[in-house]
C-alpha cells in the first residue's frame, strides 16, 4: 500500500500458490481500517482500503465489512487474483538484452539479492536473467515476509477474492495485471533505490508503523508513510506520481461508472489510494454529488 507496497504484484509473484490459506484465528484482534460507503440514488459502493500482507489475528473481519460484502453484487479488486496468467510475468520479468543483472545493479545490492535468492534455492545463473525491477521487488517481498506474523495468505484482498470465488460472486478488475506490471518495469531505472529504501524501512521499523496505522484506520499516518519515501528518495517522485496520483484518477473514474449502474459493489484496493488530497475519497468528494460515509 505505501510506496511500492500498494502494488499487489510485489507479493503475487512469490505467493499465488498460497491463495487458499486459513484465515480464522482463535485470538482475533479488533481492527478499524479505512472503509467507506459511497452512494447516489440506488447505486452503492463499499470501498475498503486494503493491505496486501496480513495477520491471522485480524480474522474474522469486522461484521460491518462482511455484511457489506454479502449484500454486494460484485467484488472489485485492483486485479482479479484468480485469473492471473503465470506467463505474463515471464514476458516482463526476464531480460531480453543479454546483459546480466550483476551489470545493472550496484555490486553491494546484487550481493544482497544473491544471498537471499540462493538461500531460497535459486541458482545465480537464473538470477542473472532477471530484469532489475523484478529482482528488486522480489527482494522487497522477502524482506517484508521476514516481519513477525505477516503473511500474504492473510492479506485482505486475497481473503475477499477467495470468498468471492467460493460464493460464486463475480469479480471485476478496476485495473488489470498487465498494466500494473508494465508500470513496475519502470523500476528498472530505480532498482538500486528500491533495494536501498527497503533496507532503510526495515531499519526504521516502517512496516510495523504502517500496519498499526492501517489497523486503526489512521489516514494521516498512512499518508505520512507514503510521503516519507519521497522525502528520503526524491528521485522517486515521478514514478510515485504514476503509482498513486495518476492511478487514483483512473480508479475514481471507474468508481463513478459503477455508481451509475444501480447496483452494489464491494471494492478492495490499497489503502494508500484513499488518503491525501489526491486520494480517491477527496477526488469523489470534489464532485459534490455523492453521499460518502466512513463506516
Amino acid at each position: 500500500m505505501t510506496k511500492f507496497r500498494n502494488i499487489q504484484i510485489a507479493f503475487f509473484i512469490l505467493c499465488l500458490s498460497l491463495i487458499h490459506g486459513s484465515f480464522i484465528d482463535l485470538f482475533s484482534k479488533e481492527i478499524n481500517p479505512l472503509f467507506y460507503e459511497i452512494s447516489i440514488g440506488n447505486s452503492r459502493v463499499y470501498l475498503l482500503g486494503s493491505i496486501h500482507y496480513g495477520k491471522k489475528e485480524w480474522y474474522p473481519l469486522p461484521e460491518k465489512m462482511l455484511k457489506a460484502f454479502e449484500e454486494s453484487n460484485y467484488l472489485v479488486t485492483e486485479i482479479d487474483l484468480n485469473s492471473i496468467q503465470p506467463n505474463l510475468f515471464a514476458r516482463y520479468a526476464l531480460a531480453q538484452d543479454g546483459i546480466s543483472l550483476d551489470e545493472k545493479l550496484k555490486p553491494a545490492n546484487y550481493e544482497k539479492i544473491t544471498q537471499i535468492f540462493t538461500s531460497m534455492g535459486f541458482q545465480e545463473n537464473m538470477l542473472s536473467m532477471f530484469r532489475p525491477w523484478f529482482a528488486a521487488i522480489l527482494y522487497q517481498t522477502n524482506q517484508i515476509l521476514t516481519q513477525d506474523s505477516l503473511s500474504p495468505e492473510n492479506g485482505i484482498d486475497i481473503y475477499f477474492s477467495q470468498q468471492a470465488a467460493e460464493k460464486s460472486k463475480e469479480i471485476l478488475e478496476i485495473e488489470n495485471a498487465e498494466s500494473q506490471i508494465k508500470l513496475l518495469t519502470e523500476f528498472d531505472n530505480f532498482a538500486d533505490l528500491l533495494i536501498e529504501s527497503t533496507d532503510e524501512e526495515s531499519e526504521n521499523n516502517d512496516m510495523n508503523q504502517l500496519i498499526t496505522a492501517w489497523e486503526k484506520g489512521d489516514a494521516e499516518a498512512i499518508d505520512l508513510q507514503i510521503n516519507k519515501s519521497v522525502q528520503n528518495f526524491p528521485e522517486l517522485l515521478g514514478i510515485m506520481t504514476k503509482l498513486l496520483d495518476i492511478r487514483n484518477i483512473g480508479m475514481a473514474d471507474k468508481i463513478e461508472e459503477y455508481l451509475q449502474t444501480g447496483e452494489t459493489y464491494f471494492i478492495v484496493i490499497g489503502a494508500g489510494h484513499l488518503v491525501s488530497q489526491k486520494g480517491i475519497i477527496q477526488l469523489l468528494n470534489k464532485k459534490n454529488k455523492y453521499k460518502i460515509n466512513r463506516l
